[in-house]
């Protein structure tokens, strides 16, 4: 359970709730195990994972050698239309992956 320190705002006569540290990382680790869990390297969901995109990297380069195993996999990289490209990242220029943005337009 979380316990929350009670502090006095010098600018307001409202009492402020204050989070510990040590309850701040107890929720980052409760937080962090929760959404990898969720949201982790399941083949369910649409959440890009650290994980994930080095998957997704090794497909495109091809570094990770067409199979059974892995065809569905490949498909949906294809499918969703990844692609590497030049790019700065830290002010390098490096490969880095492009995801697609679907867009609409409407003509008037």
């Amino acid at each position: 359970m979380l316990s929350l320190d009670k502090m006095k705002d010098e600018d307001s006569p409202s009492v402020v709730t204050g989070i510990t540290d040590a309850n701040r990382k107890q929720m980052f680790e409760t937080f962090q195990t929760w959404a990898l869990k969720t949201y982790g390297d399941s083949g369910k969901t649409k959440t890009v994972t650290r994980r994930k995109y080095d998957r997704i990297v090794r497909i495109l380069t091809g570094d990770e050698e067409p199979s059974t195993e892995n065809s569905k996999f490949r498909f949906w990289v294809k499918a969703k239309g990844f692609k590497l490209g030049p790019g700065t990242v830290s002010g390098c220029v490096q490969n880095v992956l492009y995801v697609p943005v679907k867009t609409t337009v409407r003509i008037y």
